[in-house]
């Protein structure tokens, strides 16, 4: 699955992760390939080398999700 990061942060600090093929991905401006990984952890970690603040997509990534 390949993975991008919103490089706009949320209202609240964060950049989200999200899958390729997620709706809300549709809706992000400005966003950085993160790869392709197994799962949302891997691209978690990527993101971070990026951004110090990250979460996963409710909808896409929600095992990533801390909400």
């Amino acid at each position: 699955m390949i993975y991008y990061v919103d490089d706009n942060a949320k209202p609240t600090g964060e950049h989200e992760i999200h899958t390729e093929y997620c709706d809300r991905l549709k809706e992000v401006k400005s966003k950085t390939r993160l790869g392709d990984f197994v799962n949302c952890f891997g691209a978690l970690q990527k993101a971070r080398e990026i951004y110090p603040n990250v979460d996963g997509c409710i909808h896409c990534c929600s095992e990533c999700h801390k909400g």
